[in-house]
């Protein structure tokens, strides 16, 4: 068992204090005795100042303030307090300036406290705050020594009027030194120290009385503590046998003989209780020792997490640990890649018990777009780290990606860490790693979202470990039409998907000879869409051709004529098909029938894609003949309450510029286009275009828009000003608010016209952009 070692310094031969710099003068600048209400400067010249890097490299920050009193020589009636300030231009010559209150005497002792407050006296009447809760930064170990919570005070005495007086500022805290020596058998990353009394005040509001050579402090009842805990960050793993040192300010005490003292490292706690009387003085340090002999649990091998708790297995599972991770990603959406990386350099790491073979882990892309990096890297005493293999994470938002990695990892290896280097933030989910194994397998990922429109002698990769048999196709299924087997390399084809479903389907690998050792491996296969404008069209009576769009981003189209009615006569313009397009593509149907009295049907036109004409997707259009008289066709005034789910209608909004229809041709790509309509009385006059022209299905007071002629997109709204669209957004539903505007229940934002350019939805109705318009809706009767 190994020794336990905890001693307190109690003899040091050299002791370091924290008043090393050269001495500096504090000098009253006027050579006249100054009169009250005359402002004066004083240089203060402190050896621990408010800023560090070093306890020998202290100095003042701008704005810091201090507080000078100054009395009759002997005297200890004080006087005024009065408030001195330093600034920027005066750092480098340490000049305070501010104004003495009271008339100078012949002989005077002068005091000065830092920080300045407003109950500081010399005599220890006002209370000070002092100490607390800190941090250390690993890389400049004695920076935190300094600021409001260490006070600083000096003194000069016998002053003759007329001549500058020199001040030292000293120290009044004294300071803690844990030199910590790690003895657990495992790197050990220190996060926190904690130094405890059993009977003394530490930290807290304290009286602090300077008129002697030593500062005496009084707690204040109820407002001081006894224990401090330092924070470390930027901390470097202390490898097994290595020391550090740690520094810890507290309010200056005498420990009597018997009592005890409590330090803590990490979660492991160690007490004393003094053999003899000890004293923690202003301005001096004390060593601690202190001998971190927990042993580390290493995480077994083979070893795995499914990410399904996040963060928190990287503080409570053996062996694991992390650096700089950000707070979670919600359970809901991001399951179970909620462990966040979102800064250069976090990482998480594990501590394991024997050699490692290969390591996998899963990803999810929540920014997207932009290449992040995970930098694998390995070492034997967890200090010491040597690259291993780099991976690249990049794809679309919310795409996920799995890793598996192919290079050596080192026999004498214990810990793995895999470092993240930004382009988009990226949440992690299962990780593993595996040991050398000797028993036959075949590796291979599933393949994930194959286009739409299939592909053909794809490759994917799997490996064969630990026999020598050939591999072979056994089977293919689903959405996969073949595949073959070649070295390392699975050449497989999958045909196009024209469901509007995902498509899936599966490739078996076997081992030729005994058919022993299979692998199934999993296909999926985007969805695919075909949407037209409009599902029944009119040439108009004084026309001999209508147009509509077709959208087809992932495959060609054909439109055909499918039917025509007796005596009419149709066509489709030449060459009616298209190439895969995300943008609407615009079809021309013609016909020389004329019109009559009253509307006429045509025929039909079918559209499918890819020349596919068995397509079970396919729509068909119904093509009629306007009717000859002009009052055939009317959009009337309705009230939205009043509309059917069969019914055709024009969504209208009013401002101060005029009257403008909602359009539904943007898609996802901009909000809607305003379109400048008339309005006659209680009807619509003029052309109304298919762009501008809905369908709603309604549940009671909620309310779905439909582009007419479509159920497959719809109205919806993002949770920002210019976020209007038209598209397959979940949050599909809308209300007729008590203003008269249409409000989205997903993000509670009202929809109106932004000047006369588009439409826009703002959080409020009252919202300068859409203010103090009126909404009409206008159905389509025949």
């Amino acid at each position: 068992m190994k020794k336990t070692l905890f001693t307190l310094g109690l003899a040091i031969a050299a002791t370091l204090t924290l008043t090393n710099c050269a001495k500096q003068e504090a000098i009253i600048k006027d050579a006249e005795p100054a009169k009250q209400g005359v402002p004066f400067e004083l240089v203060a010249g402190i050896d621990t100042k408010t800023t560090a890097e070093s306890l020998s490299s202290i100095k003042w920050a701008a704005n810091d303030a201090i507080a000078v009193f100054h009395t009759e020589a002997g005297s200890t009636s004080y006087g005024t307090r009065d408030k001195f300030t330093i600034a920027e231009e005066d750092l480098a010559s340490n000049t305070f300036k501010g104004t003495v209150t009271d008339a100078f005497e012949a002989s005077n002792d002068w005091y000065v406290f830092y920080p300045h407050n407003n109950y500081v006296t010399p005599d220890g009447e006002g209370y000070v705050a002092v100490g607390g809760n800190m941090t250390q930064n690993f890389t400049k170990p004695m920076a935190h020594l300094a600021g409001n919570k260490f006070p600083l005070y000096g003194k000069a005495e016998g002053v003759a009027n007329g001549t500058s007086p020199s001040i030292t500022m000293n120290q009044a805290m004294s300071v803690v030194k844990v030199h910590v020596t790690n003895d657990s058998g495992a790197a050990l990353d220190v996060t926190s120290v904690s130094f405890a009394t059993e009977d003394y005040e530490i930290t807290g509001q304290f009286k602090i009385n300077f008129e002697g050579n030593t500062p005496v402090f009084t707690p204040n009842d109820g407002s001081t503590g006894k224990s401090v805990t330092l924070s470390v960050s930027n901390s470097t793993p202390l490898a097994d046998g290595a020391s550090a040192d740690y520094y810890i300010a507290v309010a200056p005490f005498n420990a009597a003989a018997g009592k005890k003292l409590t330090l803590t490292v990490n979660d492991l706690s160690k007490g004393i209780t003094l053999p003899a009387a000890v004293s923690f003085v202003p301005g001096k340090v004390k060593t601690v020792n202190f001998n971190y002999d927990k042993a580390a649990t290493p995480a077994t091998l083979p070893f795995a997490i499914t990410g399904e708790d996040g963060s928190a297995a990287y503080s409570s599972t053996d062996g694991l640990s992390s650096f700089g991770l950000g707070s979670d990603y919600g359970v809901k959406n991001h399951k179970p890649y909620l462990t966040k990386f979102d800064s250069d350099g976090d990482y998480v790491q594990v501590f394991f018990d024997k050699a490692a073979y290969q390591v996998s882990f899963g990803v999810k892309m929540i920014g997207g777009d932009n290449t992040s990096y995970f930098y694998l890297t390995g070492s034997a005493n967890g200090i010491d780290f040597s690259d291993i293999e780099t991976f690249t994470v990049s794809g679309s938002q919310n795409s996920t990606q799995n890793f598996v990695s192919t290079a050596d990892i080192n026999p004498s290896y214990r810990y793995l860490r895999l470092t993240f280097k930004k382009g988009s933030n990226v949440g992690m989910g299962p990780l593993s790693i595996s040991i050398p194994n000797t028993d036959p397998a075949i590796s291979a990922l599933d393949i994930n979202e194959v286009p739409a429109v299939g592909v053909t002698n794809a490759e994917w990769t799997y490996t064969v470990k630990n026999f020598s048999d050939d591999v072979e196709v056994a089977s293919v299924t689903g959405c996969v039409t073949d595949a073959i087997a070649l070295v390392g390399d699975i050449v497989y084809s999958v045909g196009p998907n024209y469901s509007t479903s995902v498509a899936t389907g599966t490739i078996v690998l076997w081992s030729a000879a005994d058919h022993e050792v299979t692998k199934t491996i999993n296909v999926s296969q985007l969805r695919s869409t075909l949407t037209v404008s409009d599902t029944e069209i009119y040439i108009p009576a004084d026309a001999t051709t209508a147009t509509f769009t077709v959208t087809t981003p992932e495959f060609g189209y054909s439109a055909v004529v499918a039917s025509t009615e007796d005596g009419m006569n149709l066509s489709v313009s030449a060459g009616a098909s298209g190439s895969a397009n995300a943008s609407a593509q615009t079809v021309t149907v013609s016909s020389t029938t004329e019109a009559a009295a009253s509307a006429q049907t045509l025929g039909t036109i079918t559209v499918y894609r890819n020349g596919n004409a068995s397509d079970s997707q396919k729509k068909t259009i119904t093509i009629k003949k306007a009717s000859s008289s002009s009052s055939t066709v009317s959009w009337v005034l309705t009230a939205l309450a009043d509309i059917t789910d069969s019914d055709v209608f024009v969504i209208v909004g009013t401002n101060a510029k005029g009257s403008y229809a909602l359009s539904n041709d943007k898609g996802t790509s901009a909000a809607p286009t305003a379109v400048a309509v008339t309005i006659d009385g209680s009807e619509l006059s003029g052309t109304i275009d298919d762009n501008i022209q809905w369908t709603l299905s309604k549940d009671g007071g909620n309310y779905t828009f439909y582009p007419n002629g479509t159920d497959e997109i719809w109205l919806y709204c993002t949770n920002t000003n210019n976020g209007v669209r038209v598209g397959t957004n979940a949050n599909k539903v809308f209300t007729l608010d008590t203003s008269g505007y249409l409000k989205h229940t997903a993000t509670s934002r009202f929809v109106g016209i932004y000047n006369s350019q588009d439409w826009r939805c703002y959080t409020s109705s009252t919202a300068n952009n859409i203010k103090d318009q009126t909404f009409s809706f206008y159905v389509k009767s025949e």
